[in-house]
């Protein structure tokens, strides 16, 4: 009877033994997936940072090349001109045309970055839709998972594991 006694003693705590290595892994990897979300969530801000620092540097590119391009067509025409001999009218008038087609070409040059601007920002918004529905999914199935585990794990879930707003979708006892 002792011998029976001492084999079912030895055999709960082997089971209990098992069971707190099986929570202890899963707890290393509740963790390990935490740290990775979190790494990816700062991944995706730095290289939104990146995206916008770049966006900064490419308009400011944009305004000098503008500028540049503005000076040069105005000093290829007046130059133009010049060879020319143009009346002092006609030179009026003719500069008057070409800072018109300078200034359709700026237009056009700040509605294509415009149009980039606009793309870059749909694909933020993309990727932030995408990131969200990421973590609502992420969500469900821990609920999922803790509505069918949760009795067996209450005891050996550490603190912060559940939250206050688990309690709705839990079968756990209220607090008093």
């Amino acid at each position: 009877m002792l011998i029976e006694s001492q084999a079912y003693c030895r055999e709960n705590l082997l089971q209990d033994l098992y069971a707190a290595e099986l929570d202890e892994r899963q707890e290393q990897r509740l963790q390990r997936d935490l740290e990775q979300q979190l790494r990816k969530r700062i991944e995706a801000r730095l290289g939104i940072e990146r995206q916008l620092v770049e966006i900064e540097c490419r308009r400011k590119q944009q305004e000098d090349e503008d500028r540049r391009f503005k000076e040069d067509q105005l000093k290829l025409w007046a130059e133009r001109d010049r060879l020319d001999q143009l009346s002092n009218e006609k030179r009026r008038l003719k500069l008057m045309e070409h800072r018109r087609a300078i200034q359709e070409l700026l237009e056009e040059r700040r509605q294509r970055r415009a149009d980039e601007v606009k793309e870059l920002m749909q694909m933020q918004s993309l990727f932030e839709q995408e990131e969200k529905r990421r973590e609502e999914i992420i969500e469900e199935e821990r609920i999922k998972l803790l509505k069918e585990h949760v009795t067996a794990l209450l005891g050996f879930l550490p603190p912060g594991v559940l939250r206050e707003s688990d309690r709705e979708h839990l079968p756990l006892p209220k607090d008093k």
